[in-house]
């Protein structure tokens, strides 16, 4: 393998590795997701919060996060499971939907954020401090 390949597999392993340490709380998992990356990736996701206007509860109820062609969904259930889709688009229609299991969403996903981070030129030691604050 050439360099970059080993860096956007380091990248995407270190990135799957964070996100399925927090599969055990669903709530932990939208928490952290919205988080992390609202800021660095704001012009890729969508964030959807629950509650009302005066509701006190303003946890995550839905990501989406927007790559060329694809668009990865998760919704956090009322009882707390997560439902996990991927999505391809070509030039706005969709071509495909399809239910994929938590932990394939979540690898797939590291992949396409490992991409995006090796095309904003981070490096793996700003990737590291980052996930850890």
């Amino acid at each position: 393998m050439n360099e970059p390949d080993d860096s956007l597999n380091e990248t995407t392993d270190v990135l799957a590795a964070v996100l399925s340490q927090e599969l055990g709380d669903s709530r932990v998992l939208m928490s952290f997701l919205a988080r992390k990356f609202e800021g660095p990736l704001s012009h890729r996701m969508t964030v959807r919060k629950g509650g009302g206007w005066l509701s006190k509860d303003k946890s995550v109820e839905e990501i989406s996060f927007r790559f060329t062609g694809w668009e990865y969904r998760i919704v956090r259930r009322p009882e707390g499971s997560l439902e996990t889709t991927v999505r391809q688009e070509v030039r706005g229609i969709v071509l495909k939907t399809e239910a994929v299991p938590v932990e394939q969403w979540v690898r797939d996903l590291a992949g396409e954020l490992a991409q995006e981070v090796q095309r904003m030129n981070v490096s793996q030691q700003t990737l590291s401090q980052w996930i850890k604050e």
